[in-house]
């Protein structure tokens, strides 16, 4: 959960910067936003960000629980 959850706000903080600076005037015209371009980027920061944290996370539990377990058994 903490994972999704910092995915989400990385990619939301990323793809909105990269819409305001719109590098190469992909992002959006005057008239209109290139709605694909957006997806594409958030998904492109959302699913390495959010795996990567995941795992972080998960190993951060384990470790935790592996110490208390072992205080445990003292």
């Amino acid at each position: 959960m903490a994972g999704s959850l910092c995915g989400v706000l990385v990619s939301a903080v990323m793809t909105i910067n990269d819409w305001r600076l719109n590098p190469g005037g992909i992002f959006h015209s005057q008239a209109d936003t290139n709605w694909h371009i957006v997806a594409e980027t958030a998904l492109s920061w959302l699913l390495p960000v959010a795996a990567v944290s995941t795992a972080m996370v998960a190993a951060i539990i384990f470790l935790a629980l592996l110490v208390t377990g072992q205080r445990k058994q003292k």
